[in-house]
């Protein structure tokens, strides 16, 4: 499947109304996938390799601090 940049938007503003920062790391990070566009040819294009390798690991890492954050500590 293929998240354009344009998806995420609609995500954007209530997840800066609400502090939901992932979604901006996130939304910020999409617009790498036009990285492949600099390698276009005649014969299409090939997808950056190292582009998931800096999206996802930067998605999750942003989703857990986030949600280590907002988990109040357990009590006792």
């Amino acid at each position: 499947p293929v998240v354009h940049p344009w998806y995420v938007l609609w995500a954007l503003a209530p997840a800066m109304l609400r502090g939901v920062w992932p979604w901006l790391v996130f939304a910020s990070l999409c617009p790498l996938s036009y990285l492949a566009l600099a390698e276009y040819d005649v014969r299409g294009w090939q997808e950056v390799w190292w582009i998931p390798w800096i999206e996802h690991p930067a998605l999750w890492l942003s989703l857990l601090v986030w949600w280590a954050r907002s988990t109040p500590p357990s009590p006792g």
